[in-house]
């Protein structure tokens, strides 16, 4: 992402993306996979496993983790925090916001 970009990266509707699902959101700098988590607040870690590389959006939600469909490596939603063999190197996470415009965003600052 550009660093120098101002303000928020608005994404998509909050009722897109309903409680217990994912979604990925990609343009040309970046792949994400936003999170809808059970207590109805949000996550958003990049869409790619530590371990091998894989597309973590492909996978599917499971508590607070985000679940690699290729060997079941599992990342926490909000810290991107590795939380299972065999991944063990955290990924990227960024901060989501709703907007007042109806539109969630996030932070164009990842985390890791």
């Amino acid at each position: 992402m550009n660093p120098e970009s101002p303000g928020p990266l608005f994404i998509f509707p909050p009722a897109e993306v309903p409680i217990g699902t994912i979604r990925i959101y990609t343009n040309e700098m970046i792949s994400i996979v936003v999170s809808h988590l059970p207590d109805d607040t949000w996550g958003a870690v990049e869409n790619l496993c530590s371990h091998d590389n894989g597309t973590l959006g492909e996978g599917y939600l499971q508590n607070n983790r985000v679940i690699c469909p290729r060997h079941g490596a599992a990342f926490d939603c909000v810290s991107g925090a590795a939380k299972s063999l065999p991944a063990v190197r955290s990924i990227l996470a960024y901060s989501v916001s709703l907007q007042d415009n109806g539109y969630m965003a996030i932070d164009h600052q990842a985390s890791s």
